[in-house]
C-alpha cells in the first residue's frame, strides 16, 4: 500500500548550505522519469529538489500532469546548531541533471554541495565537478495542494493499463469539436476509446476502478507507468487523479466528459458466419498490401466463402490492383461469398502488438466488423466501420482536397474569434453507432444520410456535460 503522507511533506526555503550524495543509479532513474512530465522545450527546464528524513525528492509537472520521485540519500549540513537535518527546496535545470546523469555512467555515487548564498549547486561525480544556477523558488508550482484529501481507490495493475493504452490508442485522436470522443475510458470492467470509424474496447477483471485519461496524456503515460511497480496504488481528489507506489507519484487533472456507451453494438444481430483466422497470417497479407499504398486511408476489401478462404484485395488511386489470399475458418455452411471493405491501416494497427495465435471475426450486416482478440490479460477487440466503395472512396478524394482549401480560409477568417470554427467533415461512412442503430447509410457526397451523424450532433445539447454525445 502507498502512503501520500510522504508525498505532502512541505518544505520552505533554506539558506543553510548542505550536501547530499545519492546512487548515480537512482538519481538516473529518478532524472529519467521526471523528464517524462516536465516542459522539456523550456530553458530552463526546472525541476524542484527537495531534501528531508535523509531522501530527496525530484518534482516536476507540465500543462496536463505532475509527477514526484523520492530516492534515498545521504545529507549533511555545514551548521552545527542544527540537531537534526533541515528541510531544503532548491530548483535546478532538470534537462542538465539528465544530460550529468547520463555522462556518467560507470560511477557509483553523485554528490551536491547546496550554495544557497551563492545560488549555486556543485555536481561531484568521480574526478569531475560541475557547478549548475539554482533558480528561483517562485518560478515553481506547488502542487502539493492536489494531493491533499487524496481518497484511496484501490490497486491498479500497471502492466495491464500500459497494454490497454497502447492498444487503444491506436484509435484514438483529439477532436476539438467533440471531447467526449477525445479521451480513454475505464469503467465497469471496461476500457474504452476511438473515434467514430473505428472502437478499441478491453474487458478484464483487473478493471475495478474508474479513470479517464485525456487524449494528449496517453503516450505520457505510456511511458510513465514503466517506471512503477506491478501493483499501484489509485487516489483521487475533487480535481486530480493520483498514481503512486513506494516511491513515485504521477497525478493529472480529471475532465468532465464521458465516453458514450458502446453496449448496443454487442446487443445487435450479427451475422451467422464467424470467421476464426490465423493472426500472423492475416497481420502479414496486410503488411503486404499496405506497401501498395499511396493515400493515407487505403480501402482493403475483404471476400470470404464457405470453403474457408478469404481473399483481400486493394487498390491505389490509380486503380492499380494487388490481392492475396490466406485460409481461415468459417463457422457456417452457407455457400455464399461475404464481402465487406474497411480501412486498411487502422486494421492493420489493431493486429500489432498482440501475441495471440487467432483472432475471430464477425459482421453485423453491412455496418460493422468486430475483431476479437482473446489474450491472457483480457478480451481486447476492435470495431470497424464498413466503409464506402473504391469508385465513392475516389470522388471523397478529390472532395477532401477541395475542403481542406476550404478549412484553411475558414481557420483563417474565425482566428480572431472567441471558439474555433468547425471543420467540414471528410467522412464517406457511417459512424459506428449510427450502423448499429440504423441511422444513416454511405452516400457520394460523404455524408450520412438523412439521420446525420449522432455524435456530433449531440455535442451541444444537453445540461450534462459529462454525457454528452451518448449513443441512442
Amino acid at each position: 500500500m502507498s502512503d501520500t503522507k510522504k508525498f505532502l511533506v512541505k518544505t520552505k526555503d533554506c539558506s543553510v548550505n548542505c550536501r547530499f550524495t545519492v546512487f548515480l543509479k537512482d538519481f538516473k532513474e529518478a532524472v529519467t522519469t521526471a523528464y517524462i512530465t516536465s516542459v522539456s522545450k523550456n530553458n530552463p527546464n526546472l525541476t524542484r529538489i527537495e531534501t528531508f528524513e535523509n531522501t530527496i525528492k525530484i518534482c516536476t509537472y507540465n500543462s496536463i500532469s505532475f509527477s514526484e520521485y523520492i530516492i534515498p540519500a545521504e545529507i549533511q549540513t555545514d551548521k552545527s546548531e542544527f540537531s537534526e537535518v533541515p528541510n531544503a527546496r532548491f530548483n535546478l535545470d532538470l534537462n542538465m541533471l539528465v544530460k550529468i546523469a547520463g555522462a556518467f555512467s560507470g560511477e557509483e555515487n553523485i554528490s551536491f554541495d547546496v550554495d544557497m548564498e551563492h545560488m549555486v549547486a556543485r555536481v561531484s561525480c568521480g574526478n569531475s565537478t560541475l557547478e549548475l544556477s539554482i533558480y528561483p523558488d517562485t518560478d515553481f508550482v506547488d502542487f502539493s495542494a492536489r494531493m491533499e484529501n487524496a481518497e484511496s481507490k484501490g490497486i491498479v495493475d500497471t502492466e495491464i493499463i500500459r497494454k490497454t493504452i497502447q492498444f487503444i490508442s491506436q484509435f484514438a485522436k483529439k477532436d476539438d469539436v467533440q471531447p467526449n470522443l477525445s479521451l480513454l475510458e475505464f469503467r465497469n470492467g471496461q476500457a474504452v476509446g476511438g473515434t467514430v470509424t473505428a472502437l478499441a474496447y478491453v474487458k478484464s477483471e483487473a478493471f475495478k476502478f474508474s479513470l479517464k485519461l485525456r487524449f494528449e496524456l496517453l503516450s505520457q503515460m505510456d511511458r510513465f507507468l514503466t517506471h512503477f511497480n506491478n501493483d499501484v496504488e489509485l487516489f483521487e481528489t475533487k480535481t486530480h487523479y493520483i498514481l503512486a507506489d513506494e516511491n513515485i507519484l504521477c497525478g493529472f487533472e480529471k475532465i468532465p466528459y464521458t465516453f458514450p456507451p458502446v453496449e448496443p453494438i454487442f446487443n445487435a444481430p450479427t451475422d451467422s458466419r464467424v470467421l476464426t483466422i490465423d493472426r500472423v497470417s492475416l497481420l502479414k497479407s496486410l503488411t503486404r498490401l499496405s506497401i501498395m499504398s499511396s493515400i493515407k486511408d487505403l480501402i482493403i476489401h475483404i471476400t470470404t466463402d464457405s470453403n474457408g478462404r478469404m481473399t483481400l484485395y486493394t487498390q491505389d488511386d490509380k486503380g492499380r490492383k494487388s490481392t492475396d489470399c490466406i485460409d481461415v475458418s468459417v463457422s457456417d455452411t452457407e455457400n455464399t461469398e461475404k464481402s465487406f471493405n474497411l480501412i486498411l491501416p487502422i486494421l492493420l494497427k489493431s493486429l500489432q502488438g498482440s501475441s495471440s495465435e487467432k483472432i475471430t471475426m464477425k459482421m453485423i450486416p453491412d455496418k460493422l466488423v468486430i475483431l476479437t482478440d482473446e489474450r491472457s490479460e483480457g478480451t481486447f477487440i476492435s470495431i470497424f466501420t464498413v466503409t464506402v466503395t473504391f469508385e465513392i472512396f475516389a470522388e471523397i478524394c478529390v472532395m477532401a482536397a477541395e475542403v481542406s482549401v476550404i478549412e484553411d480560409e475558414l481557420i483563417e477568417q474565425n482566428k480572431t474569434k472567441s471558439h474555433a470554427a468547425k471543420k467540414p467533415q471528410k467522412r464517406g461512412f457511417i459512424s459506428v453507432i449510427e450502423a448499429v442503430n440504423g441511422k444513416g447509410t454511405p452516400s457520394r457526397s460523404g455524408s450520412t444520410g438523412k439521420a446525420g451523424h449522432p455524435l456530433r450532433g449531440n455535442c451541444c445539447r444537453g445540461e450534462d456535460r459529462g454525457h454528452r454525445g451518448r449513443f441512442p
